[in-house]
């Protein structure tokens, strides 16, 4: 088994509910299960996320549609990705309120 290494780097785009994400294990690799969780300032009552986790294989398509802020997802192969995440409330999927990336 192969493993690599990597870290996340602060957010490029974005509003303000969006305020930063974490992860664990604290030095994940290839292959392990990370839990990714996205900190918020005042989200809406009724909050969807949706985890885009950067693969090729779902053409900038999210993963996942949660009620929550967190999201467990594996990396199978080497590489440099960008987790993006989308904040809507489940009350008007139409609407984006917040939207952020992370390399």
């Amino acid at each position: 088994m192969y493993s690599q290494p990597f870290t996340i780097s602060a957010p490029s785009s974005g509003g303000g509910i969006l305020t930063g994400l974490s992860y664990l294990p604290s030095s994940p690799v290839t292959g392990q299960d990370i839990t990714f969780t996205v900190n918020t300032n005042n989200p809406p009552a009724n909050p969807s996320y949706s985890w885009d986790m950067g693969e090729a294989f779902f053409d900038g398509q999210p993963v996942a549609w949660t009620g929550e802020p967190t999201f467990t997802y594996n990396y199978y192969n080497p590489g440099r990705y960008t987790v993006t995440v989308q904040l809507r409330d489940k009350d008007n999927y139409t609407t984006i309120l917040d939207e952020k990336s992370w390399d």
